[in-house]
């Protein structure tokens, strides 16, 4: 996967790299932070961080987008995509 930086600018600039935003990549990531960690080994903190907010950023939006569309559902409001 790498260390994050490259994949969120080309996702930045437009390009479409599967499974960059996936709740499989944030546990990846998560996990190999923690055992690096835990075994002294010297991890970068700006890439971690940076793939690690693009993550949750990516789902907090997507579950905003799904509250606001079941809302609208309800009270039959038309909301532009």
């Amino acid at each position: 996967m790498g260390s994050g930086i490259p994949q969120i600018k080309c996702y930045l600039n437009g390009v479409k790299i599967p499974g960059l935003l996936s709740l499989r990549a944030l546990v990846a990531k998560a996990v190999g932070v923690i055992f690096s960690v835990a075994g002294g080994l010297a991890c970068g903190k700006v890439s971690i961080l940076g793939l690690t907010l693009e993550l949750v950023t990516h789902f907090f939006i997507t579950i905003c987008i799904c509250i606001s569309m079941y809302y609208a559902s309800i009270y039959k409001l038309s909301i532009k995509t």
